[in-house]
């Protein structure tokens, strides 16, 4: 095998690493949001965000394919989701959204599991 070739081939399996890279930052949140389908509200909990797309979890949520709108403190965006399971879904945008101006205009929501354990071990 020459190094051309193998050259090649690294290549090759460094393009199939980067296949799951997304093409836009995500910042991690913890908000509350709300998702619309079919015009019923569902309350849901904003885990990231970029200015393409969220992670959100929740009970009831739509399933890949379905088109939502998902709404918070200055947010109010059209998307698809493009993946589901049991507690969270993916959404990508319609339209691009400024992330960081969501983020900065929605109060975190703490993680009360955390905040009881650290409770219980200052005891």
């Amino acid at each position: 095998m020459t190094n051309d070739q193998t050259a090649r081939i690294v290549d090759t399996d460094r393009i199939e690493d980067l296949k799951d890279v997304r093409s836009e930052q995500r910042y991690l949140a913890r908000f509350s949001g709300t998702v619309i389908i079919d015009r019923k509200p569902l309350a849901v909990e904003i885990a990231d965000i970029s200015c393409v797309g969220a992670c959100v979890r929740g009970a009831d949520l739509p399933k890949r394919g379905e088109e939502i709108v998902l709404l918070a403190e200055n947010l109010e965006v059209v998307g698809t989701v493009v993946w589901s399971d049991d507690t969270a879904c993916g959404i990508n945008f319609h339209k691009p959204i400024a992330p960081l101006a969501v983020i900065g205009s929605n109060p975190y929501l703490p993680n009360f599991n955390t905040l009881t354990k650290a409770v219980a071990m200052r005891g």
